[in-house]
């Protein structure tokens, strides 16, 4: 027969060789076989061939089309305990030619070894972040957020877990510290009654968070990984090779801000060229934005015609503007593509618009608390641009002036009550009165389906504002 090309070379007589991936062939001369496939997997659609019998025909088996020679599977051998490779026969096809015979190459082999790789090392991801989930329900609300798209935890399971552990551990905490005194001090236990101011702010806001998971229905990030996140991400920026203007982000803020001051519509659309070269081509896309959602596994539909990313490359122009340039080839018909995107050179506009979305959003849902001080009609349109839920953070906002409230409340009377209590005390005893009041009403109001402003809701009501300023 001719010979076979493997990877290492034409496939010699009685000699296994690789082939591609991790199958292997052996070639053999004379007897009821001419070729063996090693190869970890089984291939389902290789059926051997069926023997007939006095009232069944017999089957051929699979047609495998070779190195330009026709195949016939004819037994096959599962895995056992002395080899663990299935192990596939093959004799030369005789008879009529098969219609639509099944190709056995070198390069099909390759991808599948590389897909199968990278589902391996997913899979092994998966299970190290499942064991990590408390710790990445501390990450920021858009992490999560792209965490779920890679791995079988939602980011509202994230965050739930995680704050769900924090706030057994800091009330664990608690109840050691309040043991301790009851029993007459800390002694060696120094250490404990030293965290356990920073452990009330942490099983508040653990408190919160969960709130925030199981009422509002939104991840939340915990404050210290959120400001730490966005400390981090310029250093991750300067290693990828970028300049210190893009890595901090100025450059883009910039374009945001002018985007913002003159509107989205006056961006100019991406620059989409199409470049042949022999019978291949391929496009090139020059634009504003980075397309962080443009990844190696995903398809991008333009005019009709499947594409995938081959490269990204951050260029400089004459008068010192940055320029994201793709370099875009013909998807073949791989299953590691993960998702799918169809692509318009306007669509920049849209992407400006949510790239500012998503920047301010992490804030937003952070401190979606103090956003509860507004009225029903303003953090209606917040919510819909940030998705939060106005419901929970006017309930939290009531609950926290209240807590504040009687707490100024009660140590102002019992200053004033003192015979050097003053006139400060009184003005602090009714500031606190106040806003007690308020917050019933609030929470009355709340109840019916309303959402009053709080007085305070005047100091917040100019962030809110420029908010929702694209």
């Amino acid at each position: 027969m001719e010979p076979i090309s493997g990877s290492g070379g034409p496939t010699a007589l009685g000699r296994r060789q690789r082939f591609g991936g991790s199958d292997y062939l052996t070639a053999y001369q004379g007897g009821p076989y001419r070729l063996r496939v090693d190869t970890p997997w089984e291939k389902a659609s290789w059926q051997p061939r069926r023997e007939g019998t006095p009232s069944e025909a017999s089957v051929p088996g699979t047609a495998v089309a070779i190195g330009g020679e026709l195949f016939e599977v004819v037994s096959v051998d599962p895995p056992s305990e002395q080899v663990e490779r299935y192990r596939y026969y093959l004799a030369a096809w005789t008879g009529e030619p098969a219609a639509s015979p099944l190709l056995y190459e070198r390069e099909a082999c390759e991808a599948e070894e590389a897909v199968r790789q990278v589902a391996a090392r997913q899979e092994k991801l998966d299970g190290t972040v499942h064991l990590l989930t408390p710790f990445a329900g501390l990450l920021p609300a858009e992490v999560q957020v792209r965490l779920e798209g890679r791995l079988d935890v939602s980011a509202l399971r994230m965050s739930e877990v995680s704050a769900r552990t924090c706030l057994i551990l800091a009330g664990t905490l608690e109840l050691l510290g309040l043991a301790v005194k009851v029993a007459g001090g800390f002694g060696w236990l120094y250490v404990v009654e030293r965290l356990l101011p920073l452990n009330g702010i942490f099983l508040v806001e653990s408190a919160v968070r969960l709130a925030m998971a199981r009422l509002a229905g939104e991840p939340m990030g915990s404050l210290p990984f959120v400001l730490a996140y966005a400390l981090v991400r310029p250093f991750r920026a300067l290693r990828r090779g970028e300049s210190l203007s893009v890595a901090l982000g100025v450059e883009k803020q910039d374009e945001l801000r002018r985007q913002a001051a003159a509107g989205v519509a006056s961006l100019a659309p991406d620059d989409v060229r199409p470049v042949v070269d022999g019978a291949a081509g391929w496009l090139e896309v020059t634009s504003l934005l980075p397309k962080e959602h443009w990844t190696l596994r995903t398809v991008i539909w333009i005019a009709q015609v499947s594409y995938r990313l081959d490269r990204r490359e951050l260029l400089t122009t004459d008068l010192g503007e940055t320029r994201h340039r793709f370099t875009l080839r013909p998807a073949p018909p791989d299953p590691s593509f993960t998702s799918v995107t169809h692509y318009r050179p306007e669509e920049v506009r849209d992407l400006a618009r949510e790239e500012l979305r998503k920047r301010r959003q992490t804030w937003v849902q952070t401190f979606s608390q103090v956003w509860g001080l507004l009225d029903g009609e303003l953090q209606g349109e917040l919510a819909k641009v940030y998705r939060y839920s106005p419901v929970a953070s006017s309930a939290w906002a009531i609950a926290g002036v209240a807590v504040v409230a009687g707490l100024v409340g009660r140590v102002s009377l019992a200053f004033w009550l003192r015979p050097t209590g003053g006139p400060a005390d009184l003005v602090m005893l009714l500031v606190a009165a106040f806003f007690g009041l308020e917050c019933l009403r609030r929470l009355l109001a709340l109840r019916g389906g309303v959402m009053p402003a709080s007085a305070l809701g005047a100091f917040v009501r100019p962030f809110a504002r420029r908010l929702l300023v694209f």
